[in-house]
């Protein structure tokens, strides 16, 4: 009976040992919060400008020649910076609202505004 008794109290030790929540991200925010808004707003503003209105891997892929890569070379960062800064904000989408709620406000000021 004893045994019986520390063999369940083992298992449960060991369940609730497994239970525990494992780490959202594996990837790390390697832009900070306000150069990513700057790169957003750019990136969003060269697609409209394109007529492609979206972010996709083919754009963003390392081609010196693309307007992404102008983006990138301007606040000195790189496609695989960027890349891996949205990964980690997948697995936050709260604090990717937020990035993007600066985003909106910043597109929304560039349209009320005169143009040039």
């Amino acid at each position: 009976m004893n045994y019986i008794l520390r063999l369940v109290a083992l298992c449960t030790t060991l369940l609730i040992g497994s239970c525990q929540r494992p780490a959202l991200s594996q990837h790390q925010r390697t832009i900070d919060n306000d150069e990513l808004v700057s790169i957003l707003t750019e990136l969003h503003l060269a697609d409209a400008e394109a007529g492609a209105n979206k972010l996709t891997d083919a754009a963003i892929a390392a081609n010196p020649t693309t307007e992404y890569s102008r983006v990138f070379d301007k606040h000195h960062t790189t496609s695989a910076a960027f890349k891996e800064t949205m990964a980690y904000y997948s697995d936050h989408p709260d604090e990717l609202v937020k990035i993007y709620d600066e985003v909106i406000e910043r597109l929304t000021a560039m349209q009320g505004a005169p143009q040039r």
